[in-house]
């Protein structure tokens, strides 16, 4: 359901293939920075960043959540 597409740096403008592999084996990429991916052709609904979540529990409620409904992981 979800790939940890994290790197050892943020760069703007430079995306892993960590990333790009997930999306294509229809996993969600969880990624550090969302900041990372503006002014990129992704969609944002496309991959969850870690910067989004106050803590480390909300972040995990929210992956907890998403697996329980799937009509909201597939947007």
């Amino acid at each position: 359901m979800f790939y940890l597409a994290l790197e050892n740096n943020i760069c703007h403008n430079y995306v892993t293939e960590k990333f790009w592999n997930s999306l294509r084996s229809l996993t969600v990429p969880v990624v550090f920075s969302r900041s990372v991916f503006e002014g990129m052709d992704v969609p944002s609904n496309a991959f969850i960043a870690l910067d989004d979540f106050k803590s480390v529990n909300e972040f995990v409620a929210h992956l907890k959540a998403l697996q329980n409904d799937t009509e909201r992981y597939l947007k």
